[in-house]
């Protein structure tokens, strides 16, 4: 009999935990496309290749339903929107279609809009009707109209909704994008925005220029945490930072670093052999502040393969990365690593960001909501190390996805009761078009940089799928 008859009570426990990747590991891979549920499952950890060469004849509708998001994911439209025509005449379909939704709106939005006018009226959610008013206001935006006017319909629509901010605070970032068009209309959506996070106000720091990440500091200074005035390294954070061409950024960036409460910080800069003025602003920058180290790289090597260089120099017992064009709030340091403090079970803590562009307006992926949890956020301890590093490297040598592979190798080694999540906006992140993740050759945005990301985060997934067996035996 084969040997994964006898895990079978240990799938099914780990199923229930919705520990998929654990569950898919006691399996023998040409299994997962067999039942439904494993299908399923593969969506949800984006193993997409298994279903797209499986297909979908017409069987079970959460089979299909996993077979929808491949196909999106893989950008093969076409057949994607068949499927769904099949799948919505199947009377099963409405349980799927709220998870369905949601994943389409992350690379078919326009799919994922005409879905809800499928949906009961008693079944449309405040997010459904935030995303179509998010995908409304993005078409006015590329099909290049100044105007953001609602119909009166849509306006009545449109305020009953914004009456729901308390319990879903995005949608002030959301009413900001359509209402909002001077300095003093965006502060006034931001800082209530801000205040049901406990978080101080923002103000504009030159009135002339435009609203964006650069131009925006707290109103108040912010005080010092006490327990950071030590300097021993135990009360230590690193901060590392990649930077490529961030002459525009770095200088807010690393003042930003310089402007938190937690004052025991020490900032490992990397420049990745950067071609402008870079190097040159953040090291007037660090003239002015011991705590910035800048680590020159003679050749480009990429962001990753540049943290884990960097990681060599970081004396604290507490590690967190930070993107070179993204603005940290003056309270992100404190409020990740006092969880660690408190709490010695916890190995790492994470925290959200909210993404602005240069006109004020707020961004998405899959445009609503706002506030997503920030992938590079990953704060952890020291000597979580030995337990993390493959062949010498905590990062992946890749280009790009390796925080999201390392925040889930943290998940699979200690367990993820061991991470606790912030919820707070502690970063505002420069929504702009040559980012690595909007830029043409390693973004989303386009079919083939995303399949290449897509590529990797498989590859990555199966790695993992393999420890988790290696560790069984």
């Amino acid at each position: 009999m084969p040997k994964f008859i006898f895990r079978i009570p240990t799938y099914y426990q780990q199923i229930q935990k919705r520990n998929f990747a654990q569950a898919l590991a006691l399996l023998p891979n040409y299994q997962w496309t067999i039942t439904s549920k494993r299908r399923w499952m593969c969506a949800r950890l984006g193993i997409y290749t298994p279903l797209l060469e499986a297909e979908w004849r017409g069987g079970s509708v959460r089979a299909g339903v996993a077979y929808v998001q491949a196909l999106s994911a893989y950008g093969k439209l076409e057949e994607c929107e068949k499927v769904i025509n099949r799948l919505i005449k199947r009377p099963t379909i409405s349980r799927y279609l709220p998870e369905l939704i949601r994943e389409l709106a992350k690379y078919n939005l326009p799919l994922a809009i005409k879905l809800i006018h499928t949906l009961p009226t008693a079944k449309i959610t405040i997010y459904h009707r935030a995303l179509q008013s998010a995908y409304l206001l993005q078409n006015k935006a590329k099909n290049n109209q100044p105007e953001k006017t609602l119909d009166n319909q849509t306006l009545v629509a449109h305020r009953e909704l914004i009456l729901n901010s308390r319990e879903h605070p995005d949608l002030l970032l959301l009413e900001s994008n359509w209402q909002a068009n001077t300095h003093t209309d965006k502060l006034y959506y931001l800082n209530n925005y801000q205040s049901l996070f406990d978080l101080p106000n923002y103000k504009v720091i030159d009135d002339n220029a435009i609203f964006d990440s650069l131009n925006l500091q707290v109103e108040n200074s912010i005080y010092t945490a006490l327990l950071s005035m030590n300097k021993e390294k135990r009360f230590r954070v690193s901060i590392l930072t990649t930077m490529y061409n961030a002459s525009k950024y770095i200088r807010s960036t690393l003042e930003s670093f310089l402007n938190q409460s937690w004052h025991n910080i020490e900032v490992i800069l990397i420049d990745d052999a950067s071609t402008d003025d870079s190097l040159s602003i953040a090291q007037e920058v660090a003239n002015k502040d011991p705590r910035i180290k800048i680590i020159h790289q003679e050749t480009n090597t990429g962001t990753f393969l540049a943290k884990n260089n960097g990681l060599r120099y970081a004396s604290g017992e507490f590690i967190i990365c930070h993107d070179s064009d993204d603005w940290a709030h003056p309270l992100k340091i404190e409020h990740q690593v006092m969880p660690l403090f408190l709490d010695q079970t916890l190995m790492a803590t994470t925290s959200d960001w909210i993404k602005i562009d240069n006109q004020g307006s707020y961004f998405a992926r899959a445009a609503f909501p706002y506030k997503q949890k920030n992938p590079a956020s990953l704060m952890f301890r020291r000597h979580t190390l030995k337990y993390m590093l493959q062949d010498g490297f905590l990062w992946q040598p890749f280009r790009t996805g390796a925080d999201s592979e390392l925040f889930e190798r943290f998940k699979l080694v200690f367990g993820s009761q061991s991470i606790r999540h912030v919820s707070k906006p502690l970063t505002l992140g420069a929504h702009r078009s040559d980012s690595l993740m909007n830029a043409k050759h390693t973004g989303t945005q386009s079919t083939d940089s995303r399949i290449q990301r897509l590529q990797y985060w498989e590859k990555w997934r199966l790695e993992h799928i393999e420890m988790l067996r290696r560790a069984h035996y």
